[in-house]
């Protein structure tokens, strides 16, 4: 509005000042500056020059806005009021040029000035209003725009502007009001109705509500938000055949209205039309073959809502006018991934090939799925299988898949395969900060610190400010001791990236008990204990803090919630616990037997 408002002043001071076809150049500040100019115009433009009155500072001014030149616009605009303190019109273009700079203060004040001259002067009400209403002073900003549709009540955007304020703030009243005013200077403003409509169910007036939001439609069929506040208002009253029949109205009007037709077709099911539900999901399966814009818009109205068993519905529907579609049955594949029916949703995607969309995805899921089920082999088998189709992906979905397998060996146990692999994918992207930070963590898990520590390097050389990283270095040089310093500065800097991060706080805790600072060690450690209160190692960590201070009970109950957190051994005797449980469970006795 404010953009608008400038270029319409701009342009109607030069309609106003010029009718020009010639040229003069005047000098400021040692700049050259031409302007068409009619012959004899010349003369007074001399005069004016030498003299340099506000007339020609404005007229200069003015060029520059032309020119979008807004900084030096608003310098000699500046000039132009200095010599004319009560000009009105100078300073209303000059208020919006601050506007425009984001000079607000400065804008606000001009609008001060001329209303304290001129009380009643719409255009600066209307931007002494937007400046109030964009600062958070919304009780002003309401009063300017009522005083603006008070002397000028055919400014219907006002109206518009003045009701929404009203209605942020539930004063549904209000809000009417204005809104009915609108309405009766412009019977035709749908908008209007639409907003009226809002307000009386925001008040409770359900059936002026519908009366106004059906006027709305009346006016503009195609105004699909007073369609859908309607369906709101009957959805509230359980008037579902109201609902439906709106639907069907969009979906007869707009037959590629995706949205409408899912939500139409769950209402069907919801209502027990089974067979009209069929027929519809069916026809958008059809539509999903040679629109790839149906099955975005079932990710976006459903998965990206979670709502997975409805996804399972409308897809199934679908599935039965299209069943080879395999965007249709990674959609499938997924929803019934994320309920937990790992082998529905592996059914679906066992369907999805390599030519889809889909492909990399699919595949993913599937290993996620098989290691879920403690079927690691089968998920890095599925990733080495995609992996043999390189020609066949495209470079970052060959980067995903890499680090995926890379990943899965490391969680199996299979270091030196997850090192190859990720060797793999640096030989692909040299400086990729994944790939040598995955790398560096499968050689720590494989007893490799030396070359842990050249990784994490390697990628703080990348990325100077990447926080893991930083952590993961200084972690190292903490367990075994060393570079104490170095190590705090570096876990240091990555809490400064990561401030709230468990891990991070845990490492600056376990820099300060190898440094002997206890305390400080105990302050940092219980930090991270109420970030990650799960985290066995965390746990084990505070405790040995604060066996350090012989707070043994303490300890006693850290290491035992860590022994929980691994999970308990069968029967309790420790005959198959891995040696973390080993470990703690040898620390509870020793504890236990003082």
């Amino acid at each position: 509005m404010i953009a608008s408002l400038l270029r319409f002043c701009a342009f109607t001071l030069f309609a106003v000042v010029f009718t020009i076809t010639g040229c003069v150049a005047m000098q400021q500040d040692g700049r050259e500056i031409k302007v068409n100019a009619e012959d004899d115009l010349l003369p007074a433009l001399s005069v004016q020059n030498s003299s340099g009155g506000p007339y020609y500072y404005y007229l200069v001014a003015q060029v520059l806005l032309r020119d979008q030149d807004l900084s030096d616009a608003a310098r000699f605009m500046e000039q132009v009021i200095s010599r004319d303190p009560d000009a009105v019109l100078p300073k209303q273009e000059l208020a919006l040029i601050y506007l425009q700079t984001g000079q607000k203060d400065k804008a606000l004040t001009l609008c001060e000035q001329i209303l304290d001259m001129q009380p009643d002067n719409i255009e600066t009400l209307i931007i002494a209003g937007s400046i109030r209403q964009s600062r958070g002073d919304i009780e002003t900003a309401r009063d300017l725009y009522e005083r603006v549709v008070e002397k000028a009540p055919d400014r219907k955007n006002i109206y518009l502007v003045l009701g929404r304020l009203y209605l942020q703030d539930d004063l549904h009243a209000e809000a009417v009001r204005v809104f009915r005013r609108l309405v009766q200077q412009d019977p035709d403003a749908y908008v209007g109705y639409y907003y009226l409509g809002m307000a009386y169910a925001g008040a409770g007036e359900k059936n002026r509500a519908i009366e106004a939001l059906r006027r709305a439609v009346e006016i503009e069929p195609g105004f699909l938000e007073a369609r859908f506040e309607l369906v709101n208002i009957y959805d509230d009253r359980d008037e579902s055949d109201k609902v439906i029949d709106i639907y069907e109205d969009i979906v007869e009007e707009d037959p590629e209205n995706i949205s409408a037709a899912i939500a139409l077709g769950l209402l069907y099911l919801k209502n027990d039309y089974e067979r009209k539900a069929d027929a519809l999901f069916e026809k958008l399966g059809l539509m999903a073959g040679i629109d790839r814009t149906v099955i975005d818009t079932v990710i976006q109205d459903l998965i990206a809502q979670n709502r997975y068993e409805e996804t399972i519905s409308v897809v199934e529907g679908m599935l039965k006018g299209l069943p080879e579609d395999q965007g249709l049955h990674y959609l499938a594949g997924i929803s019934e991934y994320l309920i937990g029916n790992y082998d529905e949703a592996l059914s679906h995607l066992q369907r999805v090939d390599v030519d889809s969309r889909f492909y990399v995805d699919a595949v993913i899921q599937k290993a996620d799925i098989y290691n879920q089920k403690k079927q690691q082999k089968k998920g890095i088998g599925v990733l080495e299988a995609a992996l043999e189709n390189e020609d066949r992906i495209s470079r970052p979905h060959r980067i995903r898949l890499i680090r995926f397998l890379g990943a899965f060996y490391v969680d199996a146990g299979e270091y030196q395969s997850a090192i190859g692999v990720l060797r793999r994918g640096l030989a692909l992207e040299p400086d990729n900060t994944d790939f040598h930070y995955d790398l560096g963590v499968a050689y720590d898990k494989s007893g490799e610190p030396q070359k842990t520590i050249e990784q994490m390097k390697r990628v703080i050389e990348i990325d100077s400010d990447h926080a893991d990283a930083l952590n993961y270095l200084g972690y190292t040089y903490a367990l075994a001791g060393n570079n104490l310093d170095e190590a705090e500065a570096l876990v240091r800097r990555a809490l400064e990236i990561k401030p709230d991060s468990g891990y991070i706080l845990d490492s600056m805790g376990w820099v300060y008990f190898q440094k002997k600072d206890i305390e400080k060690a105990v302050s940092y450690l219980e930090k991270a204990v109420e970030k990650r209160p799960e985290d066995p190692e965390i746990l084990m960590h505070l405790g040995e803090a604060y066996l350090m201070q012989q707070r043994e009970e303490e300890a006693l109950a850290l290491y035992e919630r860590a022994l929980l957190s691994l999970g308990a051994a069968d029967g309790g005797n420790g005959s198959d616990l891995s040696d973390d449980r080993r470990e703690i469970q040898k620390k509870i006795e020793r504890l236990k037997n003082r």
